[in-house]
């Protein structure tokens, strides 16, 4: 079972590093995942992160007061949410759980939308509940859950070493820290905007360093795609999609020239597939043109290919839109195509074979073509 624990500020970090230590001390089958520990040396950061959040079968979110309205707690908590559902199915499934865990804070002063999760105070009763939670999640996964009692008597040997590491982190002051997004407070969309606005306009001010300015500029271009990631996937309305526009814009601007040919692609085509949203077709299909140029590999390949096929059927280019889809599913036969962008294209014979084509994959056609066109595709379309 792979256990995400998430972040956001320099305690925050502590305490993530004490629950990496902790997990696999208590539940050895776990496999705690944690951005200081797992991502190594020449790994894309951004794209270990985003692969482990949707392989989670459970969160852990780090909650100090000082990283409450962090826009990575936010973003992180949102994303496993969504794993989670999308990993559950009925009957056998697996339990995907996000549990915040509270140092420095009492529940009640958890607000909305981190108060819909059933969080744990630090203390010894919540670190059992959250044992608790873990191992019933682990033995879904494994089919083999080690008994209360068993689980009782690790604990109790782990908890003397716990609890000394937790009150020395208690006990830090709540220094302010921008230390992979956190904020000491809540900040204003507009205020962020302004706060991005700046860090760009300063990269002209960085002295003639390559290494530095190599690291600033790869702290910045992360941190960009991952908000404009945070605001596609909110899926509200095009005031979301013009935030998640400016953000992958920018993202572009700052992205190092040393990034690999297939990552720029993906990135390209995050960015054309908002401009596809927004209905500025021309400029997304001239993006996707450039990242099926770059593209290496499948997915990013076929990522490309459907949103071009959508932009194409929006402009009524209805022949290479089908060519488009025809590639694509040779890739991804599992892929939705919803109304919203293939209505030109819907009732032809080609795409209505594709539609078979995709049901038939699926292994559930009657349920598939009742719902194409009401259901989107999860991630960037």
């Amino acid at each position: 079972m792979k256990v995400f624990v998430s972040w956001s500020g320099e305690r925050s970090k502590k305490v993530a590093l004490i629950m990496f230590d902790w997990l696999k001390d208590l539940l050895p089958n776990a496999e705690p995942w944690m951005s200081a520990r797992s991502v190594e040396a020449g790994q894309w950061w951004v794209g270990e992160l985003q692969s482990s959040m949707q392989e989670a079968e459970f969160g852990i979110l780090c909650l100090t007061p000082e990283n409450l309205q962090s826009p990575w707690i936010l973003f992180e908590a949102g994303a496993l949410m969504m794993a989670n559902n999308k990993n559950g199915t009925e009957g056998n499934a697996k339990i995907g759980r996000v549990i915040p865990l509270l140092v420095g804070l009492r529940k009640a002063e958890l607000t909305f939308p981190l108060a819909q999760f059933q969080a744990v105070e630090s203390d010894r009763q919540g670190f059992w509940e959250l044992a608790l939670a873990a191992n019933q999640s682990l033995a879904v996964d494994e089919s083999a859950e080690p008994s209360k009692v068993a689980l009782n008597k690790k604990f109790a040997a782990l908890w003397p070493t716990l609890q000394a590491r937790i009150q020395s982190i208690q006990e830090m002051s709540a220094a302010t820290d921008d230390q992979k997004g956190g904020a000491g407070k809540k900040l204003s969309d507009r205020e962020m905007l302004q706060e991005v606005l700046e860090k760009v306009r300063n990269l002209e001010n960085v002295p003639n360093n390559n290494i530095n300015r190599a690291a600033e500029q790869q702290q910045d271009w992360e941190d960009y795609f991952i908000q404009g990631l945070h605001h596609a996937n909110r899926r509200n309305g095009r005031e979301s999609d013009k935030q998640a526009l400016y953000y992958y814009s920018l993202c572009k601007a700052t992205m190092p020239d040393y990034l690999p040919p297939n990552e720029k692609a993906r990135l390209i085509t995050y960015h054309a597939a908002i401009l596809k949203r927004l209905g500025r077709l021309d400029e997304a299909e001239s993006e996707l043109s450039l990242a099926l140029k770059l593209a290496t590999q499948h997915d990013e390949i076929a990522d490309a290919l459907y949103n071009m096929a959508g932009v194409l059927s929006m402009k009524g280019e209805t022949s290479q839109a089908l060519d488009c889809l025809e590639k694509m599913v040779e890739r991804q036969p599992w892929r939705r195509l919803p109304h919203a962008y293939f209505f030109n294209v819907w009732h032809e014979p080609r795409f209505q074979a594709l539609q078979r084509r995709i049901a038939h994959h699926l292994g559930n056609e009657a349920r598939l073509l009742g719902q194409l066109k009401t259901r989107n595709d999860p991630m960037h379309d």
